[in-house]
């Protein structure tokens, strides 16, 4: 892949080649994982034949050629027959959502307990290849831990699955566990909910699908607070955040299904996230937790941003130097005069010793 990776870049600076709108920005033409292969262009002929060729090129080099019975093309929003045209010059056949990429499905609107059968098949295969041994409950219990959970962990890293889809892979363990090998509904010596509390309450501290589910997707959410260097965070940065916090964002109708999941999930992780102060240049200074009871916003509601003539996408550093903290601008009205009173009261309250340090960026903890 990295040998076509080095054609493709090549034709498109030489060649014609519209880049995906969503991939513009960042130029991004193609992902690649072994020998999966995503191109994402726009939907034009002349980029149809630059990939082409680039395939083409890959053939005389190395000998290798995509089978065109398991290529397809996706569209959105194009032309009938536009989509002839570039089916016609990549020769491969038009494909529709749901498709299966990297062993799960990708799909274009929200995840339902059809697109997730395979997900509990493979749990319940796994489980049936285990009943006519010979296994302990301790043993039982080790395989639950290890190997099943392991299963469902990289769904859950990647979409919020349907609760009913969680409920029943926690039925079929819960009676695998009691020696039920039909992994039927039958009422078991004791409630999964309870097995799933900490030892030290009478549990075997097994974690709940739901909120191993939920916690996997928080891991999104600190990724993006924290910036990781990830493809996946800096093209949210870029398509979605715009320089914006994430706290602010607000649920558009183009949103994919997951963004909008994973939206829906910021109360929740507001709760664990806070800033750590260093040059204040990446610290929202009313959408971000960096004062000991959450953001200014949260006390006082977004018309403090008003009240004292500031913008919404404003940073730390804008209102703080050298250890001393720059009065706010202030309307004329009373409310607006009160508000600053309530907010210096509140900054007063932080030690002395603050100062922005220019050579430190600021931290999420």
């Amino acid at each position: 892949m990295e040998a076509f990776s080095g054609i493709l870049n090549w034709n498109i600076k030489n060649q014609g080649f519209s880049f995906h709108p969503k991939c513009e920005k960042l130029e991004i033409s193609h992902l690649c994982f072994a020998d999966d292969l995503f191109i994402l262009c726009g939907a034009d002929v002349i980029s149809a034949i630059t990939i082409k060729d680039s395939l083409e090129e890959l053939n005389q080099r190395a000998g290798l050629s995509p089978n065109a019975q398991k290529c397809q093309v996706f569209f959105s929003g194009v032309a009938a027959s536009v989509k002839l045209d570039i089916c016609h010059i990549l020769n491969m056949k038009e494909g529709f959502f749901p498709v299966k990429y990297l062993g799960v499905p990708r799909i274009s609107s929200r995840l339902s307990s059809k697109e997730c059968k395979e997900l509990v098949e493979k749990i319940a295969k796994r489980i049936h290849s285990w009943v006519n041994r010979s296994l302990s409950y301790a043993g039982r219990l080790q395989l639950i831990l290890s190997i099943l959970y392991s299963i469902q962990v990289y769904w859950s890293s990647l979409f919020i699955l349907p609760k009913g889809v969680l409920k029943e892979i926690e039925r079929m363990m819960s009676n695998f566990l009691w020696s039920r090998s039909d992994l039927k509904s039958n009422k078991n010596k004791v409630a999964w909910a309870a097995l799933c509390t900490p030892k030290n309450e009478g549990g075997l501290g097994i974690k709940r699908l739901v909120d191993w589910n939920k916690a996997s997707m928080l891991r999104h959410i600190w990724s993006i607070c924290t910036s990781k260097e990830s493809l996946w965070v800096i093209w949210c940065h870029t398509y979605i955040l715009k320089g914006r916090s994430f706290w602010v964002i607000n649920m558009q109708v183009e949103m994919s299904w997951t963004w909008k999941k994973i939206l829906k999930l910021r109360p929740t992780a507001k709760k664990f996230i806070s800033s750590k102060l260093g040059n204040g240049e990446n610290t929202f200074l009313w959408f971000d937790s960096w004062l000991p009871r959450g953001s200014l916003v949260d006390r006082f509601g977004e018309n403090i941003m008003y009240a004292l003539n500031s913008s919404p996408i404003a940073k730390i550093f804008s209102v703080g130097e050298k250890g001393w903290w720059r009065w706010f601008p202030t309307g004329r009205r009373r409310w607006s005069i009160d508000i600053t009173s309530k907010v210096m009261k509140i900054i007063r309250l932080i030690p002395h010793d603050f100062v922005l340090n220019p050579n430190k960026d600021d931290s999420i903890m």
